[in-house]
């Protein structure tokens, strides 16, 4: 009896705690349809026509955009937009990185007072019904964890949409010095 006590016990502890959601976390193997990110980014103050920034739409489907602006609005530059395909298991593993940082349970918190100066990143994100929006300028632990996150999201533009926004954008330059 001795061998059987602790082990039903074990079982039915394990039970209960699955019950209550306090159990291990079901495997995810895939995102939910509603799947969508969108990712602004913008260059610090810089003098133009050196300021740029994009807007990365991903979801929901498989489908993705890059928006990139090579100037401050202000200046009406033109804004290039280039799509790009996006395959089901990239978008679950960016699900999965989401879940694993806590992007959907964080409670994101802003620098207070905000820095001057300097790149800022945001996002807004839709998975299951729930909306996340993530603050630019976020205190560093929050931004710790959002790193990897927004990293992966950049990563799902190919490199060949990069290398043609990139040069795209030297042409600006070039074409508006000093403005």
């Amino acid at each position: 009896m001795r061998r059987i006590g602790p082990a039903l016990l074990l079982a039915t502890a394990g039970a209960a705690c699955t019950a209550l959601g306090l159990g291990p976390t079901p495997e995810i193997t895939s995102h939910p349809a509603d799947f969508a990110v969108e990712y602004r980014w913008q260059e610090g103050s810089l003098p133009p026509p050196y300021h740029y920034e994009y807007v990365i739409r991903l979801g929901p489907g498989a489908r993705g955009e890059i928006e990139f602006t090579p100037d401050y609005s202000f200046a009406n530059p033109p804004v290039w937009t280039e799509t790009f395909d996006l395959s089901g298991d990239d978008l679950t593993a960016l699900y999965k990185l989401m879940t694993a940082q806590g992007v959907f349970d964080r409670r994101w918190r802003q620098q207070e007072p905000p820095p001057v100066g300097g790149g800022s990143a945001a996002a807004d994100i839709t998975a299951g019904g729930q909306h996340v929006a993530i603050p630019a300028l976020l205190e560093a632990e929050d931004e710790q964890a959002i790193g990897e996150v927004y990293a992966a999201i950049r990563a799902l533009v190919p490199q060949a949409i990069w290398d043609k926004l990139r040069a795209q954008h030297e042409e600006y330059q070039q074409a508006h010095p000093d403005e």
